[in-house]
């Protein structure tokens, strides 16, 4: 077992520039790098309080921007307006100002805009909503860890070796044994940052464990679980193997009350993730949508151009194809939220933040005995019953002598 631990994350990317790594006996090159998410220039600054990152409206290929998915059948619908106004306008070829094909009242592009913004509305709700309860799931999944490191890091013994290890335990010094708690506490601390990024590889398909920010942090499952608990959990996905080794650290130790609901979290909380994620929109309503789409681009200009809008019907037809085509291909972009894509959540800043917050915390020592906070309970049962006896008789004599003598203590 030894004396080896795993620095945390944090340490490693700010070590690593001096040759310091997650494991001194591993070769860095052994572990795959984990694949990032582009930063959207105005995610760099403070969001929600600042409107600098109106400055990327004129950067039409920014990073995160819909104009090169949208551009070309933008194009295509302008040139069919443009067309639509030749035959319109011109009078040598205007065989369509008659209106006898289509009718060129306007009610038609009212009705149509109507009933396709409701679609268009529901469909972005729909995918933003998803996005958001992606966004609150990472919000539990840190509120859970921090829950855990806070309790493991301060309160947990660490004493949850194997039933072999436990029998010898009483045969160390208590130095040793001291040593070997905390160990056992920095590896399961360690399991807390692997559960962010085994969350974050398995939502992206990414199979696996030699990865460089989850791979280190998986070598001493044996030592928090015990050999037997990693048996049985070999076949399962690195997240599950990380989640049961933890509830086999807590589950004879003080904090169990306290650490099992957040561990059944976290593990509802990857369900809920992976609802979002293999439950897409249905292909009636997508489908039905791209059709309304396109019947309602490809009549306006037949309603716009015989009107007093004329060759302005060009312009508009543009205008009116960008800004639909661009919120539907939006709702699309955002349905599954858990990508590399510019628009997708930042999950590799949240596994950052939470190494980060573990990181911090673990540079502190824990408290040997977190008992000793709470006497006379950190006591025996025989020496807790003592002491509660001696403050019931000093409790019951104070009591007598205030009866005899009311005026003794006055």
């Amino acid at each position: 077992m030894g004396n080896r631990t795993i620095i945390p994350l944090a340490t490693v990317r700010k070590d690593s520039s001096n040759g310091n790594g997650a494991n001194s006996s591993s070769n860095e090159s052994e572990w795959l790098p984990s694949l990032r998410k582009p930063r959207v220039r105005h995610q760099l600054r403070s969001q929600n309080r600042s409107s600098e990152h109106w400055g990327d409206m004129l950067r039409v290929v920014s990073t995160g921007s819909v104009v090169p998915l949208i551009a070309a059948p933008v194009l295509g619908f302008t040139v069919w307006a443009t067309v639509v106004c030749v035959f319109t306008l011109v009078p040598t070829v205007a065989f369509l100002r008659t209106g006898a094909l289509i009718p060129n009242s306007t009610i038609l592009v009212t009705l149509l805009g109507t009933v396709l913004s409701l679609l268009l509305a529901f469909r972005v709700n729909t995918a933003y909503d998803r996005f958001w309860e992606g966004r609150k799931g990472w919000s539990n999944i840190h509120y859970n860890i921090r829950q855990l490191a806070r309790l493991i890091w301060v309160f947990a013994s660490g004493n949850i070796a194997s039933k072999s290890e436990n029998s010898n335990s009483s045969q160390r010094t208590k130095t040793g044994k001291d040593s070997t708690e905390l160990i056992r506490k920095t590896s399961a601390m360690n399991l807390l940052i692997a559960y962010a990024s085994a969350v974050k590889h398995e939502l992206r398909d990414e199979e696996g464990t030699r990865y460089a920010d989850l791979g280190p942090y998986l070598q001493d499952l044996q030592l928090v679980a015990g050999p037997r608990v990693l048996l049985a959990t070999v076949n399962v996905s690195p997240v599950l193997r990380i989640a049961t080794a933890l509830q086999a650290f807590i589950v004879d130790t003080p904090i169990a009350g306290a650490a099992l609901p957040a561990i059944t979290a976290l593990t509802d909380q990857l369900s809920h993730f992976e609802r979002i994620r293999l439950t897409p929109i249905p292909a009636a309503y997508t489908i039905h949508l791209k059709q309304s789409l396109l019947l309602y681009l490809f009549t306006l200009p037949f309603q716009l151009a015989p009107s007093i809008l004329g060759w302005f019907t060009i312009p508009i037809q543009f205008i009116i194809a960008f800004v639909v085509l661009g919120v539907e291909v939006i709702g699309e972009r955002i349905e599954n939220p858990f990508g590399v894509d510019p628009n997708d959540l930042a999950q590799d800043d949240y596994c950052d933040a939470i190494s980060d917050e573990i990181a911090q915390m673990m540079k502190a020592n824990p408290v040997p005995d977190a008992g000793i906070w709470i006497p006379p309970y950190s006591m025996d049962l025989e020496n807790i019953e003592q002491a509660l006896l001696k403050e019931h008789i000093v409790t019951h004599n104070s009591e007598a002598t205030a009866h005899r003598f009311p005026f003794f203590g006055r």
